[in-house]
């Protein structure tokens, strides 16, 4: 996979960092295990940053206008950060020597923050295993007190996913049946509790049928007069 990207802006903190960068999508979770293992074996070669300083007109024909990614530094004299084989920016904060100082990185999310602009989330460090160890106690939490077998996860979670499937179904054929029943002489006038939405494809289902309506629901009132949304011959209109 080819992402090209450029920098454009970074925070880090004891807790977390996180890394701007301008790209057109938001990878997907593939792609961004497949940065994490990438970002992971750099670091665990071990490659060197070097640091010195260079005249700005020698860095800029050496290295190129890349190394303001991090932001434009007015110095004449610019201090250059170089990691071996990887990247070259002009810095003037905190960095380590050798890339295994950093440990583990762990990127935690990945989020369009704007167009063309993806924001990273990560922690490095001991912060990777606290991350873990607090995944590990909310999945213990979950475990005892709903008694799972975290093993079979995809077993319960499907088991639940059917649950609410004919829990669904059996409360189609109620609501169904509510309006169904409700009609009288072509008059509808009821009151409820639910929304419109859980109401208005039934009562399109029967609207042969409904010659007058007044369906007071929490969210507003369907009736065959006035409102400010129209759908087939019905108004919805807002409830005050």
């Amino acid at each position: 996979m080819e992402i090209i990207y450029a920098q454009a802006g970074a925070e880090k903190n004891e807790y977390e960092g996180k890394l701007d960068v301008t790209h057109y999508k938001v990878p997907s979770y593939n792609e961004i295990k497949l940065i994490e293992r990438e970002l992971n074996k750099i670091i665990l070669e071990g490659r060197k940053k070097n640091k010195f300083y260079l005249l700005r007109n020698e860095a800029e024909e050496k290295y190129g206008f890349t190394i303001y990614q991090g932001g434009f530094i007015p110095q004449t004299k610019l201090r250059i950060v170089e990691i071996e084989n990887t990247d070259v920016e002009a810095c003037l904060g905190t960095h380590l020597d050798n890339t295994l100082e950093i440990g583990l990185v762990k990127i935690k999310s990945v989020e369009k923050i704007a167009d063309g602009l993806i924001r990273f989330r990560f922690v490095a460090g001991d912060r990777v295993i606290e991350e873990f160890e607090d995944y590990e106690e909310k999945i213990l939490d979950i475990k005892n007190k709903y008694n799972i077998d975290i093993n079979n996860l995809n077993n319960y979670i499907e088991k639940i996913s059917k649950e609410r499937d004919e829990y669904n179904k059996k409360l189609n054929i109620i609501l169904e049946e509510y309006i169904k029943n409700n009609i009288k002489d072509g008059k509808l006038y009821v009151e409820t509790n639910l929304y419109v939405s859980d109401r208005i494809k039934y009562i399109l289902k029967y609207k042969d049928l409904i010659n007058d309506i007044n369906l007071k629901c929490k969210d507003g009132i369907i009736n065959l007069k006035e409102g400010e949304k129209k759908v087939d011959k019905f108004y919805k209109k807002k409830v005050n």
